[in-house]
């Protein structure tokens, strides 16, 4: 959903149980945030505890 997150939806089980795998789409999309979180500055916490650099973006 958001790389800055930890959120996310299981569309491999969907896919293998038959699943309604657009309706979980849907979802995903409706829950992704407006931004990321990644801040570098030292006061700041962010949402996860990595930088997009060692996440792979």
């Amino acid at each position: 959903m958001c790389l800055g997150q930890e959120d996310h939806v299981d569309l491999r089980s969907a896919l293998r149980d038959g699943g309604d795998v657009d309706g979980l789409i849907d979802m995903a999309l409706a829950g992704k945030p407006r931004a990321h979180d990644f801040h570098i500055e030292r006061k700041s916490i962010p949402a996860v505890a990595r930088h997009m650099s060692a996440t792979g973006g």
